[in-house]
């Protein structure tokens, strides 16, 4: 940050059950505190005494954060209480005077006290019924009028949560759902592995190619309208998105409607602009143009379909139907999409010959895996049946739907399985690829249960819980357990006084490596023994397995064709 934007200011406000200001004009940097959490301020001349400009003043930076433990011991605050809503009222105030900018905020709880406070809602009354909705959506009041109020002013706001209590996420995310910023939420921190996690997300932060108080507009040739924006963003217009932040990974779903003939022959033409401001501030205008064919035959268009933007469009449209009407309501119009879907090509789309037959399920060719992501969709975090998920950790899984990057969907939905036994018969694997310069990989294995057997070594990557397990079955070869672990008894692996990683097989650790390492931190990595405990939570990603409450792919298909028989008939 100091060598792209050094010219970048950046101040401190810390709290515990009052909030804490720095004066860094002075050589002790004392900590003034503000026991006002109703009503509060600054009790300093925040221009001339709190800021520090990264690219002259990085050494009093590190040097204050590295005395930040000391301030929190000598402050001797309970911990039980939380005034992050006086917090990020001030920084609101702050930044308002300065035409906006970008906030982190980190907090380890439900805000206790002073302006902005939740009381938490009686969760587990409302979860799994019909009321279920109401928890997917913001408490009215002080956190969406601040947001609101944020984001007219181009203040964004990330959001860190550390807290393995229920504490209203979704209230607490109404600032950067608005703002278009992030949330991160740790419901079970470990700070060995997942530190590592909060520092590429924070670099990420400070160091991506970013804009702020951005507008956004869409537009369509004649004959077409945008009717609908989704993802995080203020909306003042139906015509305009207002980004208080935008970043390279900002995604955003947009549903177009027909309000006229179309040349059904010719093209329509598209054009998205965007007005930002740039971290150095400079005002920019970025536009992309381009146009796409019409046909008047379903087939082209079925045949023309990208997987990926119909994925990403359905779980939109599901999550928007889960705070509207509940879960339950959005999982049963999911389903209907995918066989209305399915209907429209088999009785306008299909060749001729196949058109009339119904003891086949026809798909199109670009969309022969839809039904296999629907149903991942179905058994996501973000819409399971059940409660088997928490609140919290269900809002910051929808949260991540609406606005992930498109190339990372799929395995998000679809966990990637691999079977490393086999790892002596093919020496290319865990072995640097020259043109790509990442390790070769294992061939993905299917999610079933035939995939699985007791003589095998598996890893199995869950990026939903962004843990990768080590599966070890409980007849593994000994020659196969030698090669690969460095042992004959491959029971032994992972427990105490069994073989570190360092004696493991070296393409074993760099394949280990490659899946629990990513752009975004490091993956916690289980070893699972074949009958222990922790082998439920391996076999429940097995997508295309029946579970509790939910059907498996086989199932889904068969629905799915008799529906659309029925719907042909």
């Amino acid at each position: 940050m100091a060598e792209r934007t050094p010219q970048a200011r950046v101040s401190f406000i810390t709290f515990g059950s009052q909030l804490h200001f720095y004066n860094f004009r002075h050589p002790q940097v004392p900590q003034l505190c503000v026991p006002d959490v109703d009503d509060p301020f600054s009790p300093l001349p925040f221009m001339s005494m709190c800021w520090l400009e990264v690219g002259s003043e990085m050494e009093h930076i590190e040097a204050f954060l590295a005395r930040v433990p000391t301030y929190a011991a000598d402050a001797r605050e309970p911990s039980s209480e939380c005034v992050v809503g006086a917090a990020v009222k001030v920084a609101t105030l702050v930044l308002s005077g300065l035409g906006g900018g970008r906030v982190i905020v980190s907090t380890h709880g439900l805000p206790s006290r002073g302006v902005g406070v939740l009381k938490p809602r009686e969760q587990h009354k409302l979860y799994g019924t019909e009321k279920e909705k109401e928890l997917l959506r913001p408490m009215e009041g002080f956190w969406s009028a601040l947001a609101t109020d944020a984001a007219k002013q181009g203040i964004a706001f990330d959001l860190f949560v550390f807290c393995g209590e229920y504490c209203e996420l979704v209230t607490l995310s109404a600032l950067s759902h608005v703002t278009n910023g992030r949330v991160f939420h740790f419901s079970k921190y470990d700070p060995m592995i997942d530190s590592t996690k909060v520092q590429a997300q924070l670099l990420q932060l400070m160091t991506e190619e970013a804009g702020y108080a951005g507008i956004l507009r869409v537009r369509a040739s004649a004959g077409l309208r945008v009717k609908r924006y989704r993802g995080h963003f203020l909306s003042q217009n139906s015509l305009d998105m207002d980004l208080a932040s935008v970043t390279g990974s900002s995604t955003f779903f947009v549903d177009l409607e027909h309000e006229g003939n179309l040349d059904k022959k010719g093209y329509v033409y598209f054009q998205t602009a965007l007005l930002y401001t740039t971290r150095t501030g400079h005002r920019r205008v970025r536009v992309h143009s381009f146009r796409q064919r019409t046909t008047p035959q379903y087939s082209t268009m079925f045949e023309s379909m990208d997987l990926e933007a119909i994925v990403f469009g359905l779980a939109q449209s599901a999550i928007g139907e889960a705070v509207n009407k509940g879960p339950q309501h959005a999982r049963q119009r999911l389903t209907e999409q995918l066989i209305k879907m399915l209907t429209t090509y088999r009785r306008y789309a299909a060749a001729e010959e196949t058109r009339g037959s119904s003891s086949t399920l026809l798909m199109p060719t670009r969309l022969r895996l839809l039904a296999l992501y629907v149903l991942c969709l179905l058994r996501s975090d973000a819409l399971v049946e059940g409660t088997t998920v928490r609140i919290d950790d269900r809002v910051s899984n929808i949260f991540d739907l609406i606005t992930m990057p498109i190339h990372k969907l799929l395995i998000y939905l679809y966990p990637s399985l691999y079977a490393v036994h086999h790892l002596r018969d093919k020496p290319h694997v865990g072995t640097i690829n020259p043109a790509t310069n990442n390790y070769y990989l294992p061939p993905h294995e299917q999610l079933i249960l035939e995939s699985i057997v007791k003589q095998g070594v598996y890893v199995l990557c869950d990026e939903q819980a962004r843990l990768v397990y080590l599966w070890i079955g409980s007849r593994v070869d000994p020659d196969v357990s030698i090669f690969l672990f460095g042992v004959a008894d491959a029971t032994t692996v992972g427990l105490a006084g069994g073989p570190g990683e360092d004696q493991f097989d070296e393409r074993l650790r760099n394949l280990l490596y490659a899946l629990t390492t990513r752009d975004d931190g490091v993956r916690r990595l289980v070893v699972v023994h074949e009958g222990s405990v922790a082998e439920e939570s391996f076999f429940k990603q097995l997508k295309e397995e029946k579970a509790d409450h939910s059907m498996g792919y086989s199932e889904l298909l068969e629905l799915v064709h008799k529906s659309v028989r029925n719907a042909l008939l």
